[in-house]
C-alpha cells in the first residue's frame, strides 16, 4: 500500500518508541468536550447581557432580583460570553493560556450570577464549564506563542464591540436617559465611560448601575488591549553552524544537511543534543525529515518534536522519509503517503560506459571538446573574477526563471557559505585571460562526509551543451577519488517508478503528468533518471487524513515565497519555470 495506516503490521519493524502522536490525538478527544460547553455558555451569557428579559424567561429558576441588580452585571455577563466565544477555538486547539481564561471568565459568568441571585441554565452552564476544564487541564498544553499582533487585537475588538452593544441596548430601556438620536447616546455613553463633562449624570439607582457598569465593561477592554500588545520575547533559532555540524555528523538521510539552509526554521531538541530543521506555516510545523540526532536519539527526539507540536499549537508533519524514517514515523503513530522518488547513485559503482548512459557520455564528450572544464571550487580556486562570474550566473538564473523561487528544501546560493557546501564549478578556457564559468552545482554533506546531496544547479545563458550533465559526472567522480560512497541527486516530488494503485496516487500521477506548467517534475525526473540512479521511495508523514488539506497548503507557502501562493492560485501560468533539483 502506498498511504500507509499507523498499525499497518507489514511494516519494517522500527525502533520501540512511545506512541507520541497517539497521544496527542487523545488528548486532542478530550480537550472538544470542556470547548464546546464553554462555547455553549457563551452564547447563553452574551443573550443574559443583550437581552435579559428573554433570557430570564427561559432559564430563572430564582426569585426575581431589583433591576438595578441585574444591571450591574450585565457588561460583565456580556463580555464574559464574547470572552468564552472568542478563546472557544483557542481552547480546542489546546491553549494552556486560553485554559487559564476560560476558568476565570467561566467562574467570573458563576460569581455574576450568584450576585445576581440568578440560579437558572447560564449558572448551571459555567459550573459545568469550571468542572470540564479542572478535570481536562493536563489536556491543556499549548502555550502562548508570538504571533500576529492583527489576531491577537480581535479579542479587545470583540470585547469593545460586545461593550458598545450592550450600552446602546440598555440605554434605550432606562426611561431617566433621554438622548433621542444614536449619535447623541453614542456620545454621552462614551463621556460616561471616561468620565468626561456631559456624560449620564442622573441619581437614580439604576442609572448609576449602568454607568457602573459600562466603566467596569471599559477596564476589562483595556487590559485586554494591554494583553494583546504587549512584547514577546523573540523566538531563538539553533545556529546555523551548529546545524551544519549536526547534518554533516548524524544526518542519516539527505534531507539531514537542508536544516542547515539559511531561509529554514530550526528547533532544538534534546537539550541541543538534536535538531528539526521546520517551517511553520497555518498552524501546521512540516519537519525537514525527521530530527537529526545521534544513534539511539532519534526515537527520543521525534516525540520531543510532537510534544513541542502539542505545546505550540501545530500539526506535526514529516517530509520527504526514507524507508527507515518512515518506519520510526509510523511507531509513533504518523500516518504516511508516498510523495515521490529520490534518485541515489553508488559513488565508487557509478561509470558512464555501457548503453544505459551513452547519452550522459556523448553529451559529456561534446562539453569537453568545447573546452569545459570542472574545478572544484573552495579557498584553493577561488578568485574574485570567478566569484563575481557565479554571482552574475546566478542573478541571471533567479531574473529569467520565470516564477517564484523555491525554498525550504532548495538553498540560496551565498559566497560567504562556501564552508557549508561543496561547490563544483564548470569553466572553459580554464587558466587564461578568456577563461568564463557557465555552470555550477552545490553539494551537501551528510553521513559523516560519506554522503551528499544536490542542492543547485545553474549555468549561464550562453553555456555549451552537456555542461550540467559534465558537472554530475565530474562530481562524482572527485566524490569517488576522496572516499565518498553516495550521492543524492535528490528528489521529484509526485513521481512513481511502481504502478499507482489508489485514488490519491493516482491524484498525484495527474499532476505528475499535467502539471508542467507549476512544477516540472516529469522533465526533472527524466533528466536525474538519465545517469542510471536507484530510485528510492519518499514520504510525507501526517497525523490523520484530515489533515492532508492543511499540511499541502502549509507545504506551498513554505517552498514559495510571500505571496506567491496567491499568485499561483490565480494565474498559474505565471508560475511556470526551470525545475529545481534538490528533494520535495
Amino acid at each position: 500500500m502506498t498511504v500507509v495506516d499507523a498499525g499497518d503490521p507489514t511494516s519494517a519493524e522500527p525502533p520501540a518508541i512511545s506512541g507520541a502522536l497517539s497521544v496527542r490525538l487523545s488528548r486532542a478527544r478530550r480537550r472538544l468536550i470542556p470547548a464546546a460547553v464553554v462555547a455553549i455558555t457563551g452564547v447563553l451569557a452574551v443573550l443574559g447581557g443583550l437581552a435579559p428579559r428573554a433570557l430570564l424567561e427561559l432559564t430563572e429558576v430564582s426569585a426575581p432580583s431589583t433591576a438595578a441588580r441585574l444591571l450591574t452585571g450585565r457588561a460583565l455577563l456580556l463580555e464574559l460570553g464574547v470572552l468564552l466565544l472568542i478563546i472557544s477555538r483557542q481552547l480546542a486547539r489546546g491553549s494552556r493560556g486560553a485554559w487559564t481564561a476560560a476558568m476565570l471568565a467561566s467562574a467570573g459568568v458563576l460569581l455574576v450570577e450568584l450576585l445576581r441571585e440568578r440560579l437558572g441554565l447560564v449558572t448551571a452552564l459555567a459550573t459545568l464549564s469550571v468542572l470540564a476544564l479542572a478535570v481536562t487541564r493536563s489536556a491543556f498544553r499549548l502555550r502562548f506563542q508570538e504571533g500576529r499582533n492583527a489576531r491577537r487585537l480581535f479579542v479587545p475588538l470583540g470585547l469593545w464591540i460586545a461593550l458598545l452593544a450592550y450600552a446602546l441596548t440598555a440605554y434605550i430601556r432606562i426611561d431617566a436617559l433621554r438622548a433621542e438620536t444614536f449619535w447623541s447616546r453614542l456620545a454621552q455613553i462614551a463621556r460616561t465611560g471616561i468620565g468626561a463633562p456631559g456624560g449620564i449624570d442622573v441619581e437614580q439607582a439604576l442609572v448609576e448601575a449602568y454607568v457602573w457598569s459600562l466603566r467596569i465593561g471599559l477596564i476589562v477592554v483595556v487590559l485586554a488591549l494591554l494583553w494583546a500588545v504587549r512584547r514577546r520575547a523573540p523566538q531563538q533559532d539553533a545556529d546555523t553552524t551548529v546545524a551544519v555540524e549536526l547534518a554533516r555528523r548524524y544526518g542519516r538521510s539527505s534531507a539531514a544537511p537542508l536544516i542547515a539552509l539559511p531561509d529554514n526554521g530550526r528547533l532544538s531538541l534534546c537539550d541541543g543534543r538534536a535538531l528539526a530543521g521546520t517551517a511553520v506555516r497555518n498552524g501546521t510545523s512540516i519537519s525537514l525529515g525527521l530530527p537529526v540526532a545521534p544513534d539511539g536519539l532519534e526515537a527520543e527526539a521525534l516525540t520531543e518534536f510532537v510534544s513541542a507540536c502539542e505545546t505550540a499549537g501545530w500539526t506535526p508533519a514529516l517530509l520527504a522519509l526514507d524507508e527507515a524514517q518512515r518506519a520510526l514515523a509510523t511507531a509513533a503513530g504518523f500516518s504516511s503517503l508516498k510523495i515521490g522518488e529520490e534518485a541515489f547513485l553508488d559513488v565508487a559503482e557509478f561509470s558512464t560506459g555501457g548503453k544505459r548512459l551513452a547519452n550522459v557520455r556523448h553529451t559529456v564528450t561534446r562539453a569537453r571538446k568545447d573546452g569545459v572544464t570542472v574545478i572544484r571550487y573552495d579557498e584553493e580556486t577561488r578568485t574574485s573574477r570567478r566569484d563575481d562570474q557565479l554571482s552574475a550566473i546566478s542573478a541571471a538564473w533567479l531574473a529569467g526563471k520565470g516564477g517564484p523561487e523555491l525554498g525550504f528544501t532548495l538553498g540560496r546560493f551565498d559566497l560567504d557559505r562556501l564552508d557549508d557546501q561543496e561547490v563544483y564549478a564548470a569553466v572553459t578556457s580554464e587558466g587564461t585571460t578568456e577563461e568564463r564559468v557557465v555552470g555550477f552545482v552545490t553539494w551537501l554533506p551528510y553521513e559523516g562526509g560519506d554522503a551528499a546531496v544536490l542542492d543547485l544547479m545553474r549555468r549561464g545563458e550562453t553555456c555549451p551543451p552537456g555542461v550540467m550533465e559534465c558537472l554530475i559526472v565530474d562530481s562524482v567522480a572527485d566524490f569517488a577519488r576522496r572516499g565518498r560512497r553516495t550521492a543524492s541527486l535528490g528528489g521529484v516530488p509526485l513521481a512513481a517508478t511502481t504502478e499507482r494503485t489508489d485514488r490519491v496516487q493516482r491524484l498525484l500521477g495527474w499532476l505528475y503528468e499535467h502539471g508542467g506548467s507549476v512544477y516540472a517534475a516529469k522533465g526533472l525526473f527524466r533528466f536525474k533518471d538519465k545517469f542510471a540512479p536507484r530510485w528510492e521511495p519518499m514520504y510525507l508523514a501526517y497525523p490523520k487524513a484530515a489533515d492532508l488539506p492543511r499540511i499541502a497548503m502549509a507545504a506551498l507557502h513554505a517552498f514559495l515565497p510571500p505571496g506567491a501562493v496567491r499568485e499561483l492560485l490565480t494565474h498559474p501560468s505565471a508560475a511556470a519555470r526551470p525545475a529545481p533539483t534538490t528533494a520535495a
